[in-house]
């Protein structure tokens, strides 16, 4: 099963709405896939927990994982360039990226989070 043939989307919804989503995603994957229903209903209030905050920081709570969120970001600014023309200009622009985030990272992380918690 893919995930694109079988996912469930909630980003950038609203919380009603995503809760309708997954109501209707659970009843199309009930039969053929129940592990995997019955994990996420389970969890399914952490899922919407970032629905909580002000929509400007949905996108940085939902990908908390910072390891991923490294790797968007390189895939992110690298994606335009398509082919570099050598080893040292790719290594630039992620020496570039990792320094940008490593900066933000140093600063007392989501201060508006913990105001709204």
């Amino acid at each position: 099963m893919s995930r694109e043939r079988c996912g469930v989307r909630f980003r950038r919804a609203p919380r009603t709405q995503a809760i309708r989503r997954f109501r209707a995603w659970r009843a199309k994957w009930l039969d053929e896939a129940e592990a995997a229903v019955r994990c996420l209903e389970k969890d399914l209030f952490h899922c919407f927990r970032y629905y909580h905050f002000p929509q400007h920081l949905w996108k940085t709570i939902r990908t908390a994982n910072i390891l991923e969120r490294a790797f968007r970001e390189v895939r992110r600014r690298t994606r335009p360039k398509g082919v570099f023309t050598n080893a040292e200009s790719a290594e630039r622009i992620m020496y570039g990226v990792t320094e940008h985030l490593n900066a933000n990272w140093q600063v007392p992380p989501l201060r508006q989070i913990q105001k709204n918690a």
